[in-house]
């Protein structure tokens, strides 16, 4: 696993043993790692200058690192004396995103749109100095909402970016003074906004840098400098490419299951994958939009479609016209597009397209359930799978149907969190009849024990689309369900509303989504 936050404050004297371990750690890593090099003047190169990141580039690639420097622009703030930098024109990869005056706010309004188009593994993000030289005290303050709008973006369009954000060096002009309380900020931000899937890693560009020795302004580095800066960077870079997988993260079948965004908790995303067709399918349980002549009633929309490699693009369709466990055949049309993206088997996005009413936006997906991302790392690993000899697996994630009410369904997330700990969620798409949309759907959730759950059922309202409006969940009824095998299963459900229960045989929708299922529990 990449590495967490931390201060990676190499001195010199390691850099030697890192060099000497790089060409054993190029067995495991196998194909280009994108580095962004991101920020102002200190990145782009200034007058003469080219930047820390000419030297970098060639310690990287002199090391073995199989590199790609990566960004929008490939030119300095100037023209670079091309004795100090020979190969500047033919070897040295030029690409960055670091623009001259640039403050973090003004880098955070690119930050999504760069990352988007270049797709970087690592950023190296270098901001503040221009804050606080225009701002002064203010500028520190200016930086912390910048830093958290730069970080919010590249994780939109990159969601296991990993970041390594510099501590910037002393300098000797208007308001140097409050670089200490930035760097501190600096500090603060990445220790609230670190997370293991995308990896904040703190790079020292001040503890030992001598401004009358390395800069020929009193701000931008002369070579003396740029060459230190280099090999900080360089001290962190050689700790963590090793850790870069040599394959690129993989959709597989532990993805199928309950995700969610936490910011608006009450509506959330089931998932199912088949790998033998690398199809996906989606419920997506939400409601209608505060803008619409109906808001804060139930709506839930459906996709298909396949994946390849990390990413699914599938299309959004609507359903209307049926009613609650009721044979009526209800119409589905496509209304928009929705594209899946996972960074690992924890963490991916949703970025949503609605034609029918222009609305579009990016969603950040989490597990539901804690701990059901094991099945996902186990396919991942392609590790055996050793499982307690019960009927109810991992592998029963996905999608159920009632053969005779099709156009309404359920989604079922099921997994051991921890030896003799069972949990499943149940999410199921239907209709009623006291809303504009005749849209409803409930949930259930609980323990299960060998082949049968026995679960509460709940309903949730009040909320409105990608909202965090609070919302009201309430029990409803029961429900009983008893898989007969990977396939099948009989479920039998009571309404305290006065409604009808009802049993009724479930089997898979998708063909072939049992298979998981039975690897897991050792069928032929």
């Amino acid at each position: 696993m990449r590495s967490m936050l931390a201060r990676k404050f190499f001195g010199n004297a390691l850099r030697s043993i890192l060099l000497a371990l790089v060409a054993v750690a190029q067995t495991a890593y196998g194909q280009s790692v994108k580095i962004m090099p991101m920020g102002d003047s200190l990145t782009s190169g200034y007058r003469q200058y080219v930047s820390y990141r000419y030297d970098l580039w060639f310690d990287l690639s002199d090391a073995g690192f199989d590199v790609d420097f990566v960004g929008s622009a490939i030119t300095t703030d100037g023209s670079p004396n091309l004795d100090w930098y020979p190969q500047y024109l033919t070897t040295f990869d030029r690409n960055h995103d670091g623009y001259s005056g640039y403050r973090s706010d003004q880098l955070a309004e690119i930050a999504r749109a760069v990352a988007a188009g270049h797709q970087p593994d690592i950023v190296l993000l270098w901001a503040g100095v221009n804050d606080i030289w225009a701002y002064g005290a203010g500028g520190v303050t200016n930086a912390r909402f910048g830093l958290h709008d730069i970080i919010e973006g590249l994780r939109a369009a990159v969601p296991g970016v990993t970041i390594l954000l510099a501590l910037n060096p002393p300098y000797q002009q208007d308001n140097s003074e409050y670089i200490e309380p930035l760097n501190d900020m600096a500090a603060d931000v990445a220790a609230e906004l670190d997370s293991p899937a995308s990896p904040i890693i703190l790079v020292d560009l001040n503890t030992g840098y001598s401004v009358a020795t390395m800069t020929w302004d009193n701000v931008h580095q002369n070579r003396v400098g740029e060459a230190w800066v280099a090999d900080r960077w360089f001290e962190v870079l050689a700790n963590i490419l090793p850790d870069f997988d040599s394959e690129p993260f993989r959709i597989n079948a532990g993805h199928s299951g309950a995700w969610y965004d936490p910011a608006t908790s009450g509506q959330g995303q089931l998932i199912e994958v088949v790998p033998a067709d690398q199809f996906m399918f989606l419920a997506w349980f939400t409601f209608t939009d505060g803008a619409s002549d109906s808001p804060f009633e139930q709506h839930w929309f459906t996709a298909q479609g396949n994946y390849t490699g990390n990413t699914a693009e599938l299309i959004l369709h609507e359903t209307l016209g049926g009613r609650f466990d009721d044979p009526q055949p209800p119409a589905t049309n496509p209304v928009g597009t929705a594209t899946l993206t996972f960074s690992n088997c924890s963490e991916g996005q949703l970025t949503y397209r609605i034609d029918i009413d222009g609305r579009q936006g990016t969603i950040p997906l989490r597990r539901v359930i804690p701990g059901s991302q094991n099945v996902c790392e186990q396919q991942k690993a392609q590790a055996a799978i050793a499982l307690e000899a019960v009927d109810i697996n991992g592998g029963m994630d996905g999608t159920w149907v009632n053969p005779n009410t099709l156009g309404q369904g359920f989604l079922i997330d099921a997994h051991h969190n921890t030896p003799g700990e069972t949990f499943i969620f149940v999410a199921w798409f239907t209709y009623g009849d006291d809303t504009n949309s005749g849209q409803r759907w409930l949930t259930a959730q609980g323990g299960f024990a060998g082949s049968t759950a026995a679960i509460d059922i709940y309903e949730t309202t009040g909320g409105l689309f990608d909202d965090p409006q609070p919302v009201d969940v309430g029990p409803v009824g029961t429900m009983s369900i008893d898989f007969t095998d990977c396939s099948h299963a009989q479920l039998s459900y009571t309404l305290t509303d006065g409604g009808p229960g009802n049993d009724m045989t479930i089997s898979r929708l998708i063909p072939g989504a049992q298979a998981l299922c039975e690897e897991l529990a050792g069928e032929d």
